[in-house]
């Protein structure tokens, strides 16, 4: 046995660390029952939980706080927190939250979008004032702006989380909620009357991008889709990659429209259409739409870099962007949807193409 674990020095240092200072002998420290008949200090910071109060699981078990349930609703205020987080906000209605539990706010900001291009005499409404201001190339979009395009007019905004928007011909649409945090952002465009097409990046988790018009909205998780709405309410929902949800919002009931690639699905207010086969021109505009995407960031990567290079891989995709680096397994790669990795045993060959 080393020396400083002798048995004797650490019954002798046990005996110390049992003793109170003589700081600590001195004071008076109060009860639990004086502790508990006294205001909080910080009463914005704490709100005491009330007698007969339940925690509820949804298919797990039900406790009440009664005596003795302090410690244990602590618990289980804990344990909400890390339900939510997993679950989306509409899930929370299962469960009854004490209103002593509190659930941490996650920092949001603005989400910005800029004007890429504006065909014709269009206009944007700021939030809270009442007169049109022209659109011009390079404008910034805040939360809450009105777009207004003319009957021969289009608009393409570009956000900083690699959503494209494109707001078509005689359109009202307003960015509803836009903002940003660490690990998510949230989008919801309203549309008032005419047609949003958008190619929608691979999104982060807990993020959601969706389009409202009227009772329904279309979800979306990294597709490239359309929304329009006609003079009578009577919206179409075209997709030509990836997968939406149309979800019903006026309706108690929890079903939804899953829309799937090269489909689309028209809705009156009366009424769902059987869902078909997504139409030629509706194909044609939403292709149009992500190769001139994929175009204008690709040119966005060229002015910052000064170079251009195709990826081949060995299934056949063809990445265009600029190879960053590399490591013994990956080539980190930046292209129009943001910077991934791609393992070099995948990897066919690579060229400059600017």
């Amino acid at each position: 046995m080393q020396k400083d674990l002798d048995p004797n020095k650490l019954k002798q240092l046990e005996e110390r660390l049992a003793r109170l200072s003589g700081s600590a002998s001195n004071r008076k420290f109060l009860s639990w029952q004086e502790l508990s008949s006294q205001n909080p200090k910080f009463p914005d910071l704490y709100t005491p939980p009330k007698m007969g109060q339940v925690v509820v699981f949804p298919g797990k078990f039900k406790w009440a706080a009664g005596v003795g349930g302090t410690a244990l609703l602590a618990a289980a205020a804990s344990l909400i927190f890390v339900f939510f987080l997993k679950n989306s906000p509409a899930d929370e209605s299962s469960s009854e939250v004490t209103k002593g539990a509190a659930v941490p706010l996650v920092p949001f900001s603005e989400l910005l979008g800029e004007i890429q291009t504006s065909k014709g005499n269009n206009f944007i409404l700021h939030l809270g004032e009442t007169v049109q201001i022209a659109l011009k190339k390079g404008d910034k979009i805040r939360p809450g702006d009105k777009i207004l395009t003319a009957d021969n007019g289009s608009v393409d905004l570009d956000f900083e989380n690699k959503t494209w928007i494109r707001v078509a011909s005689a359109s009202l649409v307003q960015l509803t909620d836009l903002k940003k945090s660490d690990s998510s952002a949230i989008q919801t465009i309203g549309i008032e009357k005419g047609k949003v097409l958008a190619t929608v990046g691979k999104l982060k988790k807990d993020s959601v991008f969706q389009i409202a018009s009227g009772s329904y909205s279309t979800i979306v998780r990294g597709t490239t889709f359309s929304v329009s709405v006609d003079a009578n309410g009577k919206q179409t929902v075209s997709v030509r990659e990836g997968s939406v949800e149309i979800k019903n919002n006026s309706q108690e009931s929890s079903e939804s429209i899953y829309l799937e690639s090269l489909k689309q699905v028209s809705i009156s207010p009366d009424q769902v259409e059987p869902v078909i086969s997504l139409g030629s021109k509706e194909e044609k505009e939403l292709k149009a739409l992500h190769t001139q995407v994929d175009l204008a960031r690709e040119n966005k990567l060229y002015e910052e870099y000064s170079r251009l290079e195709l990826v081949r891989l060995e299934d056949g995709t063809e990445l265009h962007g600029v190879i960053l680096g590399q490591t013994e397994t990956h080539l980190q790669f930046e292209g129009a949807d943001g910077k991934i990795e791609i393992p070099i045993t995948q990897i066919l060959e690579t060229e400059k193409i600017r």
